[in-house]
């Protein structure tokens, strides 16, 4: 078994645990991609052969310090936040996420009402852009299940779903309000597991 299968076999377990097993590729590969797979395959960090060992100790303390207590966020089974991310995105800046928060819970009530007059209007490219607008912004924040749904609402715009397109809506609805809090309760060192059932 390679350390891509393995990784995606243990972060699959993962999903029902909460606990989170700190993994960093090292690999004689250096092209272009290797790193963007390795990540995607759900590992934390990445260094290439030839090992260096400042790099090596860089990375460590890095992946460390985004998965200290409280740095993963997780609802139900499910990835609200992928907080180790997250943190390491904004160098373990807690103050950031704090405003990142607050910034959040300003917008998302907006991306959630221009969705709902592009169904109401049956506009599907409209809808398709806030998909887009609202797919980028849980990205950016590390929100894995709201990105997945806001990418499966840009698709059901795009082969013009609209049925489809409502029944996601009403499951993004549910998830806003979890990434809100999850990104509270990590601006304040707070580990979130299982808070809505």
């Amino acid at each position: 078994m390679g350390g891509m299968e393995a990784t995606r076999l243990l972060r699959e377990r993962e999903r029902s645990t909460g606990f989170h097993v700190p993994i960093i590729a090292m690999t004689a590969h250096a092209m272009k991609g290797d790193k963007e797979r390795c990540l995607d395959a759900g590992m934390d960090g990445y260094v290439s052969k030839p090992i260096r060992t400042n790099d090596l100790e860089a990375e460590m303390n890095r992946v460390s310090k985004a998965n200290q207590p409280g740095a993963r966020v997780v609802a139900t089974g499910e990835k609200t936040l992928d907080a180790g991310e997250l943190l390491a995105r904004v160098e373990g800046d807690r103050v950031l996420i704090g405003e990142l928060c607050g910034m959040f819970r300003q917008d998302y009530p907006k991306h959630i009402s221009a969705i709902r007059d592009a169904l109401a209007r049956g506009d599907v490219d409209d809808l398709q852009r806030a998909a887009h607008t609202l797919k980028g912004t849980l990205a950016n924040l590390a929100a894995c299940d709201g990105k997945d749904l806001a990418e499966q609402l840009e698709g059901s715009s795009r082969s013009r779903d609209t049925e489809r397109a409502k029944q996601i809506l009403d499951e993004i609805e549910r998830e806003l309000p979890r990434v809100e809090a999850a990104l509270e309760h990590l601006s304040q060192g707070v580990a979130l597991e299982n808070s809505h059932r």
